[in-house]
């Protein structure tokens, strides 16, 4: 099993008949800490470095949460290196 699908899941089908959610996106405040799980962190940190969010306010942001440094470099670089391949 991939990385990604260990991490994001598998997608479910939808029912027949489902409404489809709004596609407009929604501001909501992620409340992650240090005992979120590691899909929630990488979850935050992509949808921050998705709106264009740099690398040293993400650093400073999870640092306040309480992260340690290196373990909050290191969430920053996978998802660098494994969704944002070409920036």
């Amino acid at each position: 099993m991939g990385l990604l699908k260990k991490l994001f899941g598998k997608k479910s089908a939808q029912k027949k008949g489902a409404t489809k959610k709004s596609t407009v996106p929604q501001k909501t405040k992620i409340a992650i800490t240090v005992d979120s799980s590691p899909k929630e962190v990488i979850n935050y940190i992509f949808q921050q470095m998705a709106t264009g969010i740099n690398r040293d306010d993400l650093l400073q942001d999870l640092a306040q949460r309480g992260f340690h440094k290196k373990t909050a470099e290191e969430y920053i670089d996978l998802v660098n290196k494994t969704m944002f391949k070409g920036r």
